[in-house]
């Protein structure tokens, strides 16, 4: 139980941190990213339940119908069912139409570092209800809801933007790597659409436990020994080359992700120089050091993100021109 333990607990961090209120933010925004609350954690092989304040208590025969370690969290709404009708219109062609009528899309996933067909041919087994937009489905999609009324979708911009300022606060308010978090698009209740983020079992400790707290204190190190700029340095590296929501450096819409990420970070850590700004001596010189650390990694993230995404691309292209060359070769031999 050790392991699910943990699990709800950082859940509960994470949503404690993401859920506060800043002064940046409009709570009237649905661009911005909500996650959804954590209740209890089913145990099948101590048959109790955890609860967010680290108790347990018997379960309830509810939870006889799992086998497996079952998390209870807010229900995110789907999306109203005419912006699914709307997406299926856009985006399914004809037979895939006839044959997904009783097709629910619960949530779409917002892959906007990916490029994807604009139209759907047939869906992937597990991925039947969780459908994704790129930017260009995006923006598509938004001029239907626009046009018939039916909804209105956040600012493509915005998105970008809120996405580059939830991923500074995993980085530098929680202190993990953000891996294989879901960014999607779901319901807000009533007719509307929301962003939100969610699923962070995937994610590892890079920083200590709200590493904010241990400015001046030197134990806000990576958890693997390295400084902060080596570390986020491997951070961008593997979000890089293995997630698709956030904007790619060759995008235009990557500069509203780079704004979003910079800003967040250096106004968190700016409001903490701030709160602390009357500490002096050693204890001010270790505090405004670990601070100036802080804010040189958040920069070396995006340097690396930024050279590892237009690495790929020139890799890429490199290769397109090669397979040019060869078919051209082909062609002259025949």
């Amino acid at each position: 139980m050790i392991i699910q333990y943990k699990l709800i607990i950082g859940y509960c961090e994470v949503y404690d941190t993401l859920n506060a209120p800043t002064e940046y933010e409009d709570p009237h925004d649905n661009s911005e990213f909500i996650s959804p609350r954590p209740h209890q954690l089913f145990d099948p092989f101590s048959r109790t339940v955890a609860l967010p304040g680290g108790h347990r208590i018997p379960s309830s025969s509810t939870w006889d119908v799992f086998d497996h370690p079952t998390m209870s969290l807010d229900l995110i709404p789907s999306v109203p069912s005419l912006v699914a009708q709307a997406y299926k219109s856009e985006f399914f062609t004809q037979d895939l139409t006839r044959t997904s009528l009783d097709l629910n899309i619960r949530l779409i996933r917002l892959y906007l570092g990916r490029e994807l067909p604009t139209h759907i041919q047939e869906l992937q087994p597990g991925l039947r209800s969780d459908l994704a937009l790129d930017c260009g489905r995006f923006t598509r999609l938004a001029d239907t809801l626009c046009l018939e009324a039916i909804a209105t979708l956040p600012p493509l911009d915005q998105v970008a933007s809120s996405m580059g300022s939830i991923l500074a606060r995993l980085h530098f308010c929680v202190g993990i790597d953000g891996m294989d978090v879901e960014l999607v698009l779901g319901g807000d209740g009533d007719h509307g659409l929301q962003c939100y983020i969610l699923d962070y079992n995937q994610c590892q400790r890079w920083l200590v436990p709200q590493p904010l707290d241990h400015l001046g204190t030197r134990r806000f190190m990576t958890t693997d020994g390295e400084t902060l700029t080596e570390g986020a340095i491997r951070l961008a590296r593997r979000i890089a080359n293995c997630e698709h929501y956030y904007p790619k450096p060759h995008q235009d819409l990557y500069s509203k992700f780079k704004s979003g990420y910079e800003l967040t970070f250096s106004s968190l850590i700016d409001d903490r120089q701030w709160e602390n700004r009357y500490k002096t001596g050693e204890a001010g010189v270790a505090y405004n050091t670990d601070a100036e650390a802080m804010i040189a990694a958040g920069h070396a993230f995006l340097a690396e993100y930024e050279k590892v995404g237009l690495e790929t691309v020139a890799r890429r292209a490199r290769t397109d021109f090669r397979r040019a060359e060869d078919t051209v070769v082909g062609y002259t031999l025949i």
